[in-house]
């Protein structure tokens, strides 16, 4: 099974061209983080005490990318909340997934040089089952209101924090959708025991979009650097 994060990865990644859209790409890698903090706690790994992450059970779930993360909380002397972590878990991490799906056979390592020198490695599809399997579980129930599993709605409240639901849904869609994303997004279409996560992670992951984008911002603000433009 492709954890969340991976999910949501391969929604972001043009199957074709093998990159991330601008209309991912700034807020992605931060969306990643919190899929993976929420996958942890669907796997009874984590939970959440006073509003901070605490290590449930630190036995290994099995896959490379979530047991890394889990290492480094549990090996962390504080319990921190989760609007700490997701920065933290952030770097590197889509690197790391990127490896995961090419090992699984759903993309490929297709390495090229651009302007003839500088190393750049696109990820087309090679196997698109596992993302058109994710893309109708969500249209189904965002726009079909059907019953939602944990899984879909917390995939569903990462993709609406980070504001992702163009990945997958078009405009009059996203319309449509917008009420259930939120109901999703506050955890009222699923058990409590995972509710209070999802929320959480959810609120979380908006946090971190807004410090990142706040930081950027003042950082080109301040700078003549012409990436800024």
């Amino acid at each position: 099974m492709a954890s969340l994060s991976e999910e949501l990865l391969l929604l972001a990644l043009d199957d074709e061209k093998g990159s991330v859209g601008m209309n991912a790409s700034s807020t992605l890698d931060t969306a990643l983080a919190g899929a993976q903090l929420l996958d942890l706690f669907l796997a009874d790994r984590l939970a959440l005490e006073n509003d901070r992450v605490v290590v449930a059970d630190a036995s290994p779930t099995g896959d490379p990318v979530l047991d890394e993360a889990l290492g480094r909380i549990a090996g962390d002397e504080k319990s921190r909340k989760p609007d700490t972590w997701i920065p933290k878990l952030t770097k590197g991490l889509r690197t790391r997934l990127l490896a995961e799906l090419v090992d699984k056979g759903a993309v490929i390592a297709d390495a090229k040089k651009f302007l003839g020198f500088i190393p750049h490695t696109r990820h087309p599809a090679r196997d698109t089952a596992v993302e058109d399997e994710v893309r109708a579980r969500l249209r189904t129930t965002l726009l079909d209101d059907a019953p939602p599993d944990e899984r879909t709605a917390a995939l569903a409240a990462v993709i609406q924090a980070a504001d992702l639901e163009s990945l997958f849904l078009s405009r009059d869609e996203r319309k449509a959708a917008k009420t259930r994303l939120k109901e999703l997004a506050a955890g009222e279409t699923i058990s409590p025991a995972i509710a209070g996560a999802v929320h959480s992670v959810n609120a979380a992951t908006m946090a971190a979009i807004m410090v990142a984008t706040t930081s950027s911002a003042a950082s080109c603000s301040s700078s003549s650097s012409a990436s800024c433009n």
